[in-house]
């Protein structure tokens, strides 16, 4: 069997001693807005937030976890992002949802393998364990949704790069049902799923795209906002060209919701070991310092760096969002 599918049933096995804990706390909406440093407007109204709850890990729970984490880390079945055995365990991954849509097209088949259900997961560095139902999922559609009514002032396309089965877009457009979305992949069954999801929802089309390598024909239309979700973190260091065909294109905002290594310290254990796993996978390294270095040559201009959540390596829903002025 390949790696990766060994990588996966460790995770797994990770997952097993995370069961009981204390009583279960509320995380509510107006947390959900301090975890993001934003403040509620006139568009909260538009949010209809089903609360979630969870749990504390009892610390032996957490220590049996880090053992575990440390036992991975230093594993032979963690595989390297960038690799074609990594594009070839996307294609499988997705593989398996467009197989599930076209016997029976119903949404919940569209979320992506990796988004596991009672596992810990990560806020701002603290960990927890999920009680609600799909709680990962409810609490990033939460999140999107502020962010997306902050920024959403005069656009007319919204594009996501690294679309996967195109689940975010179809959740964003039910909420901006006026707007056109426009889904980017560098996997062909990622634009076979996105082929079937445009029979059902006409303002959503996709294309193929690597952002390793963009293409010259390739182009960004006015008024738009540019997203991507755990796209980034797997390039590693080889985001230069794809800022430069943004720099070209000029949206009017970029959202990356992803991993950065610059916002975990060396100072804990958990950070510390996230550093050496983002390492280890190979995922996206020094683009915020990238983008930094472009804010003080007055390039673009970034709006916000926040450590979020994610799952219990990495969090990976962190935001960094910027402009260009330049």
């Amino acid at each position: 069997m390949s790696s990766e599918h060994y990588s996966q049933k460790y995770q797994k096995k990770i997952l097993i001693r995370n069961i009981n804990s204390s009583n279960k706390l509320k995380l509510s909406l107006d947390i959900i807005y301090k975890l993001l440093g934003e403040k509620k407007d006139s568009n909260t109204r538009y949010i209809k937030y089903k609360k979630l709850f969870y749990q504390i890990p009892l610390p032996t729970q957490i220590d049996n976890f880090l053992l575990d984490y440390f036992n991975f880390i230093n594993s032979k079945f963690i595989t390297k992002s960038g690799t074609y055995k990594k594009y070839l365990a996307w294609e499988k991954g997705w593989k398996f949802n467009l197989n599930r849509i076209k016997r029976n097209f119903n949404i919940k088949f569209l979320t992506p393998k990796f988004v596991r259900k009672d596992q810990l997961l990560r806020i701002n560095g603290k960990y927890i364990i999920p009680k609600s139902s799909n709680f990962e999922t409810r609490l990033f559609q939460t999140i999107k949704l502020i962010i997306f009514y902050k920024y959403i002032k005069n656009i007319n396309y919204i594009y996501e790069f690294g679309c996967g089965t195109g689940h975010n877009l179809i959740f964003l457009s039910k909420h901006f049902k006026n707007l056109k979305f426009i889904g980017t992949d560098y996997s062909r069954t990622s634009q076979n799923i996105l082929n079937i999801v445009n029979k059902r929802f006409s303002n959503i089309n996709g294309f193929f795209f690597d952002i390793t390598k963009p293409s010259k024909n390739f182009y960004i239309k006015k008024n738009s906002i540019v997203f991507t979700v755990g796209t980034m973190e797997q390039v590693g260091k080889k985001y230069r060209s794809f800022f430069k065909f943004l720099r070209k294109n000029k949206p009017n905002i970029i959202i990356h919701f992803e991993t950065f290594n610059e916002l975990y310290s060396n100072y804990t254990i958990t950070d510390y070991l996230t550093k050496k796993y983002l390492n280890k996978r190979n995922y996206l390294k020094n683009y915020l310092s990238f983008l930094r270095d472009k804010e003080k040559k007055k390039i673009i201009k970034i709006t916000k760096v926040q450590r979020i959540f994610g799952n219990q390596f990495h969090e990976g829903y962190s935001c960094v969002i910027y402009k260009f002025v330049n």
